[in-house]
């Protein structure tokens, strides 16, 4: 047991991007990572647990984003403008200790099952009161970092 109390927590970060650094965002929290990222905080070997869920039946964030921007142009007949705020990224964050007590709870699968669907919920509700177009969700459990030779996930 470690020295220090481990707490169950949740929060949310929030962060604009330009369009120069929306597409480096979203090229990192693709689920599906395919090895790109080299990130130190990722595990390799748990990529394969991760989910992605994206507009429309897009294949990342990225694919939709440049969707949302093609409508955008459509619309109003102009690009979007560089110094334009093109993405309003939201990280949900759970400790590991609530995490693990929700896949002890219902298994692995049906845990990601259920926080992907409480994550699009929350999505939904965010553009109902301040009108941002949900373009996906990546739900990663291959990050973390290393205490005592075990791998404590950052959900």
């Amino acid at each position: 047991m470690n020295k220090f109390k481990k707490k169950a927590f949740a929060s949310v970060r929030t962060k604009y991007y330009k369009a120069d650094k929306a597409y480096s965002v979203l090229d990192h929290s693709n689920a599906n990572r395919n090895g790109f990222t080299c990130s130190a905080n990722v595990n390799p070997k748990l990529s394969m647990n991760n989910v992605g869920l994206y507009a429309k039946g897009y294949k990342s964030g990225a694919e939709a984003l440049n969707q949302a921007c093609a409508r955008y142009k459509d619309v109003t007949g102009k690009k979007t403008r560089k110094d334009f705020n093109l993405l309003f990224e939201h990280i949900v964050i759970l400790s590991e200790q609530q995490y693990v007590k929700i896949e002890k709870k219902y298994g692995d699968v049906k845990a990601k099952q259920l926080l992907v669907n409480y994550l699009l919920k929350y999505a939904v509700q965010i553009k109902k009161e301040f009108g941002f177009e949900p373009i996906g969700i990546d739900l990663h459990l291959d990050e973390g970092r290393y205490e005592e030779g075990r791998f404590v996930r950052n959900i």
